[in-house]
Formats: structure tokens, sequence, C-alpha cells
């Protein structure tokens, strides 16, 4: 129901009224809405702004169910953090719903965004953001362990980062030095 009063852009939500008006299944209108079936075992405190991109592949909705989360108050931060999390993987959307089951959650949005990314470049062994990580992600990780190891990635990135900037100005070659600089690692 919240889909359809507060629907997401660029979604027709005229399409998952009229499942509803024509007495179609919740899974029709769900998908019609472009919203995870999943949500529906969620207290509606869950739903505090328009419901993002959310997976809801099989081996997803299987995993998500394991740990939704045990009161309402702890849902609209959970969903928030899961959304943010999955729209860069989802892996690690899952051991984050899982992590702020076990361990309510002391941490703000954007270092969740942050552990995501690192998440991300943990298993993707071909770009440098891959190269310049000391400790890789893994579900069995604890939020804390990952948290540190996340910011250590961020502190290397921005030294890199720094680096290449000296460098391209050291030479006066701009953009190609960065190229050349951040390659030859």
């Amino acid at each position: 129901m919240f889909a359809l009063a507060v629907p997401r852009a660029g979604i027709a939500s005229a399409r998952a009224r009229a499942c509803v008006i024509d007495g179609r299944s919740l899974a029709d209108a769900a998908a019609a809405a472009g919203i995870p079936l999943w949500l529906r075992r969620l207290p509606p405190e869950a739903f505090t702004a328009p419901i993002t991109g959310l997976p809801d592949d099989e081996l997803f909705r299987r995993q998500i169910a394991n740990h939704l989360p045990p009161s309402p108050k702890l849902a609209p931060i959970w969903l928030k953090s899961v959304a943010a999390v999955a729209e860069l993987a989802h892996g690690p959307a899952v051991w984050i719903a899982r992590e702020l089951v076990r361990a309510p959650p002391r941490t703000d949005p954007a270092r969740l965004r942050l552990i995501g990314l690192w998440a991300w470049f943990s298993t993707q062994p071909a770009t440098l953001g891959h190269t310049l990580i000391d400790r890789r992600w893994t579900p069995s990780m604890q939020i804390g362990s990952a948290l540190a190891a996340a910011d250590a990635w961020r502190t290397m990135t921005r030294c890199m980062s720094a680096s290449a900037r000296r460098r391209s100005r050291i030479c006066g070659c701009g953009r190609a030095a960065l190229t050349v600089t951040t390659s030859s690692r």
C-alpha cells in the first residue's frame, strides 16, 4: 500500500493501482509497482520514504528473510541501510541486514555506503580500487572489522588520489599523468 501512496520516481503507479482495483494478486501488484514482495514482511514503520530499487532475485529473497529487523523501531534504519548498500552490491546488502539485526546500528548511513563500496571493490579484482584493499570483505566479518577495513581502504584511495594530483601538477601533464600514475601501480 505504501508503494501505491508514495510511488518511486520513474514507476507508473497507475498500473499497480489497476492490479489492486481489479482484484489481482499481491504478487502482480508488487511486480507492477516494481516493489519486491519480500517487503510485505516488514512492519509499516519501515516505510518512511519512497522505496528505492531493491534486489528481488530468488537467492536474495531467501537470504534476506533470515535477517529481517526484530522490532518496528529498527525497521526504518534497517531498510534504509539495506537499500543504500544494495545499490552497490547484493551480497553485502544481506550481510548488512544480518549485522544490523545482530548489533543495532550505531553507524551513520554514509559509512554504510563506504562499506558497500569497499565490499564491491573487494570482489572486483580487475580494478584499481581492489589493488588498494589490504583486507577484503567477507560475509563472516563483523561490522566493526568491516568499518576499520573500509576506513583503511578509503585512506589508501585518498593517498593514491592526492599523490596522482601532485604528480600531474609537477609534470604539467594534467589528466594524462593521472592515468599513467594510477596504471603503473
